[in-house]
């Protein structure tokens, strides 16, 4: 299911994805391969020239569940990762990075409000 469907970015600037993987049928126990094979197939992509990077895996043992992080120009690219890299997205969405803000966490690039304020 996608939760999020972007279009390439119009100035080449990369976008921020968060994937929720499947479980493989083997169980979470080869998440460093998992891992692995995403940051490989990423590389390949930009040594063709698709500006796809991996950033970053994280494991929820509380929700069974395997996350990565991506930056790609646009969904399609992200796919192509994903496929090379041999996984199945259970969800896609866009994701915003944050950055460390005065009295707590603010989003990038957005007038974000707090509750109650």
């Amino acid at each position: 299911m996608c939760v999020a469907m972007s279009a390439p970015s119009e100035n080449g600037e990369l976008r921020r994805y968060l994937i929720e993987l499947r479980p493989p049928d083997t169980g979470w126990a080869q998440l460093s391969q998992i891992a692995e094979r995403a940051r490989l197939a990423a590389r390949e992509l930009r040594a063709a020239g698709t500006p796809v990077r991996f950033l970053r895996s994280v494991y929820v043992p509380e929700d069974d569940a395997c996350y990565l992080l991506y930056e790609a120009p646009s969904e399609a690219s992200l796919r192509e990762a994903l496929t090379a890299a041999g996984l199945t997205a259970t969800r896609i969405a866009s994701a915003l990075p944050l950055t460390e803000g005065v009295g707590g966490h603010a989003l990038e690039g957005s007038h974000h409000r707090r509750r109650g304020g």
